[in-house]
């Protein structure tokens, strides 16, 4: 499940979708397969672009990034912010960044970066832990979550670890999934209330699909 992001009504009446891309590139001192899609908004008095002109520079500025060590999120900023500087006919560009999971990072992972012309910035991560034991049972478990203005990036690796030890705790051990699913989102959103505006968190299994969030 994803996180809506909110536009004004007069982006949505002229919006596009570029078509996705994918490529292999090296980050972090790893090769890392990333997915690449692309939606923009044009002022109502602006020239239009080509068909893919957008997706094609994401990709390039993506190739070409300087610092190895960013975070996904810092990347997913710079880049927004050179194609708003590059187009100026943009009223808004979002681009999402799909981290799929390989060897040496087991987490499928998403960056959602939204910027508009007038300054404002919406960003959102998602991450999927595949294998996390819930209640005597290996379960999907997937955090999502919207950052604050300004705020530092929580390691999501550090997120993993919140949740396994809050899940050792005898007291939410037997919890009702959809009660275990609001608490665990409150937890985190408690625990770092600097960063984060809002959360999601969904537990899948066979049996069932259930979601909260927590703002």
């Amino acid at each position: 499940m994803g996180l809506a992001q909110q536009r004004p009504v007069s982006s949505l009446l002229n919006s596009f979708e570029a078509s996705p891309s994918s490529l292999l590139i090296s980050h972090q001192g790893m090769l890392c397969h990333v997915e690449i899609s692309l939606e923009y908004g044009l002022k109502s008095d602006s020239r239009p672009l080509a068909r893919n002109t957008l997706i094609n520079e994401a990709v390039e500025l993506l190739i070409s990034y300087p610092n190895q060590y960013d975070y996904w999120e810092i990347v997913n900023l710079a880049i927004t912010q050179q194609l708003l500087e590059t187009y100026p006919q943009l009223e808004h560009v979002t681009l999402r960044l799909e981290m799929l999971p390989h060897e040496q990072t087991h987490y499928y992972r998403v960056s959602t970066v939204t910027r508009w012309a007038d300054g404002r910035v919406n960003e959102s991560w998602r991450f999927e832990i595949e294998d996390m034991p819930i209640q005597g049972r290996p379960s999907k478990t997937v955090i999502s979550y919207v950052y604050k203005d300004a705020a530092g990036y929580p390691d999501y690796l550090d997120i993993h670890r919140q949740l396994m030890d809050y899940l050792a705790s005898p007291v939410n051990s037997d919890a009702p999934s959809e009660q275990l699913e609001a608490t665990l989102a409150q937890h985190l959103l408690e625990s770092y209330a600097e960063a984060i505006a809002q959360v999601t968190v969904e537990l899948r299994s066979v049996e069932r699909l259930g979601s909260w969030h927590s703002r």
